[in-house]
C-alpha cells in the first residue's frame, strides 16, 4: 500500500467520525470503522477525493509554518495508524518517540507546542515510502 492510500483512508475515517458531533465515535466502534475502511469499506466516501489536495498542504509546511493546524496533527496519527495496523493514535505516538499521554496533550491544550522535530517525524513517518 503507498503512503497515500493511508492518507485516503486517514481521512475518510475522520470524516465518518465527525459525521454525528453529537455521538462522538469512539473506542469499539472507531476501531470497527478503521477495520471496514481498512478492508475497502466506504471507499467511494467524497473525503477520499481531498486526499491529494491534504497532501500537498502538509508537504508544504516548514519550519515557518509551526504549529501546524491540529487538524493536519490528527490526520497524520490517523494515517499512521493506518499504516500500522489500524490500533489508534497511542501506537502512532509509541512509533515516533512520543509517549500517548504527550500526544493527547499535544491534540488538546498545548497543541502550540508541536514543533518542527516533531511534525517532520510524523509527516515522515505516516507519508514516507
Amino acid at each position: 500500500m503507498t503512503p497515500q492510500h493511508y492518507l485516503t483512508q486517514a481521512l475518510i475515517i475522520r470524516a465518518i467520525a465527525r459525521d454525528d458531533p453529537e455521538r462522538p465515535l469512539i473506542g469499539a466502534p472507531l476501531l470497527a470503522l478503521r477495520r471496514q475502511v481498512a478492508a475497502g469499506e466506504h471507499a467511494e466516501h467524497p473525503a477520499a477525493l481531498t486526499a491529494e489536495a491534504v497532501r500537498q498542504e502538509i508537504m508544504r509546511l516548514g519550519i515557518g509554518d509551526m504549529p501546524p493546524a491540529t487538524d493536519l496533527v490528527a490526520t497524520l496519527l490517523e494515517t499512521l495508524s493506518q499504516r500500522l495496523g489500524g490500533n489508534g493514535y497511542k501506537s502512532a505516538w509509541e512509533a515516533i518517540g512520543i509517549k500517548p499521554t504527550r500526544g493527547r496533550d499535544l491534540l488538546a491544550r498545548s497543541a502550540n507546542a508541536v514543533d518542527w522535530p516533531i511534525w517532520k517525524t510524523l509527516r515522515d513517518a505516516a507519508l514516507a515510502d
